[in-house]
């Protein structure tokens, strides 16, 4: 059984068992119906034992799918359901067990991993005080008094700390968590005086725009240089890119994220912590070589969730050398409900002579995945996030879903028929003479991790380890309750810090508890992929930058700490990130003059 369907079994199971507990204590303490209350009884029994087997199971599947549920749940309920078994006439022993159970919905949705003598203590003070309070509405005395003592102290203190610890100054240094004083992010950056190098120069004006759409509506989007997507950005590779952003009127401010591509530090254009934001009438300037080939893209990372979606993004492609046949980037983006591929807001055709080498540069701009199938030609996946593969197989029977943030460069000769490409079942682009309609197969998915050629082991030894587990649960965010999206059970800026010096090889394992999936993308580098549920990676060595950690799943990856700074590691589901999905890669020694706050927000 899949963890994903544990996880949800699990939930349905700790309802039910507090159901059923509820209502054996409820009929015993009335004290007739015999009959039923053993009925209530023996079922709630079962579900006791459903939740031990559910819990022993995710514990298999990964201790962190099941930490507090040992921990914490399991004690709250068995010990007075072992109790309330024997004793099976007396209410105590099983208001006792429903108390525990009850306290295991709580645990679920409120307390996650890792478990914490904090979140413990709250746990069990709420749990007695519970207990004492029912019971003591039958009989006067201190067992209500007390009752109402803990459960206060417990209801005061779970949200206090949450609400304290959550609050975000209206100034926050983003690198005051760890503790050092060295070169500020402004050493992090290529120096002008650096002309040793051919430079390309682009100007990209961000402001409103009222976008025509197929149907006859207008959109309200934000563009740079009146277009959505903006202009392509394409380079040969060794040169450098000077890029001078401008803001005409864009009230909440702008910034230029290069996504997936190593920039130094003070490139990364992440607001209050690589720059400040740029208001309307500032600009800001961008100046990095590219010794990288590969495709990319940039949006803004102000209020990202939102600047993004609205259309502030556009394609970098960095050029091995000149492609001799069609070389084109194809976004994939939503605006107000209308797929964009490319810049095209319709079903787009192109012709192209047979025998003509294609490459498509997929990219996915939006927060969710998409699943794509290139019909009518033989493929093969040349390259992902930017990085070649090696020994790539050519593929006509498979599907690709491709992760928010994540790239897809697909190569073919162009046959004697059309080829079609397909985006979540619908016609995007037509190469060749229209085909007519065409009836999309349900191929099965390429599985990356077996794809392509493997080269013999480096036998590399990672020097850390982190664990990294995303789940969903109440939070505060800035003072707020949200069901927000936490790692190790805390969110952005409170999030752990994954600190590493320059060298480092870091292991980390991320975790996905949530039932949705997180793209996750750290900012300037890439990770091998190591495994996937304990899989190892068998097919071309896997470098991404934005990779798709389904419900339940359990990824190994390596980091190279090659490119020092002070990075931002978030889900690329940019609502994720906004409701708190994100940590910070830190360098130590290096350090920040910029904050978040006044107008900085990254997320």
């Amino acid at each position: 059984m899949q963890i994903r369907t544990l996880i949800a079994l699990d939930y349905l199971v700790a309802i039910v068992a507090a159901g059923l507990w509820i209502a054996t204590a409820a009929v015993v303490a009335g004290g007739r119906k015999r009959a039923l209350g053993n009925a209530l009884l023996a079922g709630a029994l079962v579900a006791t034992a459903a939740r031990i087997l559910s819990a022993v199971l995710l514990a298999i599947g990964g201790w962190a799918f099941a930490e507090e549920k040992i921990l914490i749940s399991l004690p709250l309920l068995v010990v007075p359901a072992i109790v309330a078994a024997v004793w099976r006439s007396r209410p105590l022993p099983a208001l006792a067990a429903a108390c525990g159970a009850a306290a295991g919905i709580v645990v679920a949705f409120g307390v996650g991993y890792p478990v914490t003598l904090t979140n413990t203590a709250v746990v069990v003070a709420l749990t007695v005080a519970a207990f004492l309070l029912i019971a003591g509405a039958q009989r006067a005395g201190r067992w209500r008094k007390t009752a109402l003592v803990l459960m206060g102290v417990a209801l005061a203190a779970g949200p206090l700390w949450s609400g304290w610890s959550s609050i975000v100054p209206e100034r926050a240094n983003m690198s005051a968590h760890s503790g050092h004083t060295a070169a500020d992010m402004s050493g992090l950056r290529m120096s002008t005086s650096d002309n040793t190098k051919p430079v390309r120069r682009y100007t990209l004006t961000a402001g409103k725009l009222d976008l025509p759409m197929p149907d006859g509506r207008t959109a309200r989007a934000w563009a740079f240089n009146g277009q959505v997507p903006g202009p392509e950005i394409r380079v040969k590779q060794g040169e450098v890119v000077e890029v001078i952003l401008r803001n005409t009127d864009i009230d909440t401010g702008v910034t230029l994220h290069w996504h997936g591509y190593p920039v130094p530090n003070g490139d990364d254009g992440v607001a209050g912590l690589t720059q400040d934001a740029v208001v309307p009438g500032g600009e800001f300037t961008y100046r990095f070589a590219t010794p990288k080939a590969g495709t990319f893209w940039y949006h803004t990372h102000q209020i990202s969730h939102q600047g993004v979606k609205l259309g502030l993004y556009g394609t970098f492609v960095v050029e091995e050398a000149a492609s001799p046949g069609l070389d084109v980037a194809l976004p994939i983006h939503t605006l107000a409900g209308t797929r964009i591929v490319g810049s095209a807001r319709s079903a787009a055709s192109q012709k192209v002579d047979a025998g003509t080498p294609v490459l498509l540069r997929m990219i996915n701009t939006d927060d969710v995945p998409h699943r794509i199938v290139a019909q009518g030609a033989t493929w093969r996946l040349a390259a992902v996030d930017g990085t070649s593969l090696i020994g790539p197989a050519p593929v006509s029977d498979r599907s690709l879903r491709l992760a928010a943030g994540g790239r897809y460069d697909i190569s073919f000769e162009m046959p004697a028929v059309p080829v079609q490409l397909f985006v979540d079942g619908q016609s995007v682009l037509t190469m060749g003479e229209s085909p007519g309609e065409r009836v999309i197969p349900v191929l099965p998915e390429l599985d990356l991790l077996s794809y392509g050629t493997p080269v013999v082991s480096q036998n590399l030894k990672p020097d850390k380890h982190f664990i990294v587990v995303l789940d969903r649960q109440l939070r505060f965010i800035r003072g707020l309750p949200k069901y927000a999206y936490t790692i190790n059970g805390r969110v952005w800026p409170h999030a752990p810090t994954i600190t590493v010096r320059t060298g480092d090889l870091v292991r980390i394992t991320v975790v996905n508890r949530d039932k949705e999936s997180h793209p996750m993308h750290p900012h300037g580098h890439q990770v091998l992929v190591l495994s996937r549920d304990g899989v190892a990676a068998s097919g071309s060595p896997l470098w991404m930058d934005s990779f798709d950690v389904l419900a339940g799943e359990t990824w190994e990856v390596l980091l190279r700490a090659d490119n020092p700074g002070l990075w931002v590691s978030h889900c690329h589901n940019l609502p994720h990130a906004a409701k708190g999905m994100m940590l910070h890669i830190a360098y130590e020694g290096v350090t920040t003059s910029y904050r978040v706050g006044g107008g900085n927000n990254p997320e």
